[in-house]
């Protein structure tokens, strides 16, 4: 089978990116033809995959064309001068940013669009609004990017061979917002897995803490992460006269100086630790006692899955794909609030009894994301009578045997 993807940013940063390129090079290892169009300034090549590197430079905070629009222009001027490249059985893409190319490379080659929603910035915008006070001038911008979302999600809903989704919160929020287009008969919910070669099995259940005195976030540094939460969550529990206990801050980003003056006014600036971004979070993982994911919303953060294939223990917020992932509500609270996150903490920190209950709990949850996840995209985009031959087959040699 022939497959073949786009990847036009100039960086891996988020976890879709990761989970993106994973999956195509998966596939390839399958024994599949793919093929990935990726830009020329990213530093990483492939292992399996066939790759097209298309020149393509820009600075995110300086430019003034969308990404969207980048991508599909410099992917039409590339694949015109070479039809040849258009020949391919599928084209998959994650999330929004690539839309436009692909919907060009779909309508010029024919071939159909596996589309992953990575996702989803109707309800994320929702929720900044619900946790932060925002102008009338801001309320009327969201309402118009909502719009333009609204838009934009029911063409690719409308255009796409299939969809997928990481969880049942994603498919029915868009199932929702666009009853009339009957998602559900186009759609599969693949969660993430743990079998990713950077889940290093040298890590697996390496977690061998008994005490709840090491805290620690990894995330980006963000509002929509909810990282002040957790600072106010702190400072509750050092009100409460607990001084043995540490934030650690593992994050990438710029705004790192709003957080600190957060921390400053709550004065907990002494168990905060700030370290930016790691390469190796699983390190982390391993040395602390309790990871917070304190989200304001979050689609399906990978962070649990690194935790959980760590075993160590995690709470965190009950938001987008998160109760799918955790599926417990000793190990959930609600987002944005601090006190009840004080609580949860303050329990497992008093009580090594308890800290013991969520550590097993998290470390038997290990078991149900050790799938074959590039197995589950393969079943969607081979031909049904394929599969069924392949069953066929299968069950031929099974009765041969006997």
């Amino acid at each position: 089978m022939r497959i073949t993807g786009l990847f036009l940013n100039n960086e891996i940063r988020t976890g879709g990116n990761k989970r993106y390129l994973e999956l195509m090079e998966a596939l390839s290892s399958k024994g599949h033809q793919v093929t990935l169009f990726v830009n020329d300034h990213l530093d990483w090549h492939p292992v399996f995959c066939n790759e097209i590197r298309i020149p393509l430079e820009y600075d995110k905070k300086r430019r003034v064309i969308p990404l969207s629009v980048l991508f599909f222009l410099a992917i039409k001027k590339h694949v015109r001068s070479n039809k040849n490249l258009l020949l391919t059985d599928w084209l998959i893409i994650f999330g929004e940013t690539h839309w436009k190319a692909a919907r060009w490379f779909s309508a010029y080659s024919k071939a159909p669009i596996l589309f992953a929603f990575r996702s989803d910035l109707i309800a994320e915008n929702n929720a900044y609004r619900k946790f932060y006070p925002v102008t009338i001038q801001q309320q009327v911008l969201f309402f118009i990017e909502n719009a333009k979302q609204w838009l934009e999600e029911r063409e690719i809903l409308s255009r796409c061979h299939t969809v997928v989704f990481q969880s049942s919160f994603d498919l029915t929020s868009f199932s929702d917002r666009h009853p009339s287009l009957n998602i559900p008969s186009k759609s599969s919910i693949i969660p993430g897995d743990i079998l990713q070669p950077r889940f290093k099995p040298e890590f697996a259940l390496s977690n061998t803490s008994h005490e709840c005195r090491k805290i620690l976030f990894v995330g980006t540094l963000g509002k929509r992460k909810g990282l002040s939460v957790l600072l106010n969550a702190l400072s509750l529990l050092v009100e409460r006269g607990i001084r043995d206990i540490s934030l650690d801050i593992i994050a990438a980003g710029t705004d790192w100086e709003y957080f600190r003056q957060i921390a400053v006014s709550l004065d907990i600036t002494k168990y905060v630790h700030y370290h930016g971004k790691s390469d190796n979070p699983l390190n982390w993982m391993k040395q602390s006692d309790l990871l917070i994911v304190p989200s304001l919303f979050d689609s399906y953060p990978n962070t649990i899955l690194e935790a959980l294939h760590v075993g160590l223990p995690v709470l965190a917020s009950t938001t987008g794909g998160i109760p799918d992932m955790l599926e417990d509500a000793t190990l959930l609270f609600p987002p944005g609030d601090a006190t009840i996150l004080a609580d949860k903490i303050y329990a497992l920190y008093s009580s090594e009894k308890e800290y013991a209950v969520i550590h097993r709990l998290c470390t038997e949850k290990r078991s149900r994301f050790c799938f074959d996840w590039a197995g589950k995209f393969e079943n969607i985009l081979l031909p049904k009578n394929s599969i069924d031959s392949d069953s066929s087959q299968i069950s031929q040699s099974k009765e041969t045997k006997k």
